[in-house]
């Protein structure tokens, strides 16, 4: 913590403090500049905030964004948790890979989608994430799961729009089998716009 000592017999010399003030904030900014993402002036101490840096999204991923979160969440950046009791009975019961994650959180937690994209959270984990499910509805943490889902997704079926966004909703076996989804999701696509603040990424 920096303060100012006025106690003693020399009296405080404002221009000096005035300058001192006024410099204390050019060297935050260099400190950013040169080192982006971490806040770490060294005149207070040794705090670091760490900052979430930007992701880099394509274009034509930012629209799928869009078009995406019309259909999952209606446009709305936050939104609750859905329980997919069809996908616990399907995928995770009896799971071997998924026993511990069910015992930590529960079927119902991990059996459910989170946030703008409403991605699941076996998705999430099989994508790197490891933290709670609960915490997917925030859109900054779960964004970058989405788009590593979307990339594999890419990978797999290549740049075919109707078969991802058919993949993203029922997985790589159930392209095809969503035909009702994948079209009001490719209506979307349509109307969405080149470029919006992307919740999460802003």
């Amino acid at each position: 913590m920096m303060y100012f000592n006025a106690v003693g017999n020399n009296k405080l010399d404002y221009k000096k403090a005035r300058l001192l003030l006024f410099a204390i904030p050019v060297v935050v900014l260099l400190n950013q500049f040169l080192n982006p993402g971490v806040f770490d002036p060294s005149a207070f101490g040794k705090i670091q905030i760490q900052t979430s840096p930007r992701l880099q999204i394509h274009s034509r991923d930012i629209r799928l964004l869009w078009a995406l979160n019309r259909q999952e969440a209606s446009g709305k950046a936050v939104i609750g948790s859905r329980y997919e009791p069809g996908f616990y009975r399907r995928y995770v019961r009896g799971n071997k890979k998924f026993t511990a994650l069910e015992k930590r959180y529960g079927g119902r937690a991990i059996a459910s989608s989170y946030g703008p994209w409403q991605i699941m959270y076996v998705t999430a984990y099989e994508m790197g994430y490891r933290g709670n499910p609960q915490d997917l509805a925030n859109a900054a943490t779960s964004l970058p799961y989405v788009m590593k889902y979307l990339d594999f997704l890419r990978k797999k079926l290549g740049d075919r729009d109707r078969a991802v966004i058919s993949a993203y909703n029922a997985g790589l076996r159930g392209v095809g089998t969503n035909p009702v989804y994948t079209g009001k999701v490719i209506a979307y696509l349509k109307q969405a716009p080149d470029s919006w603040p992307v919740y999460g990424n802003s």
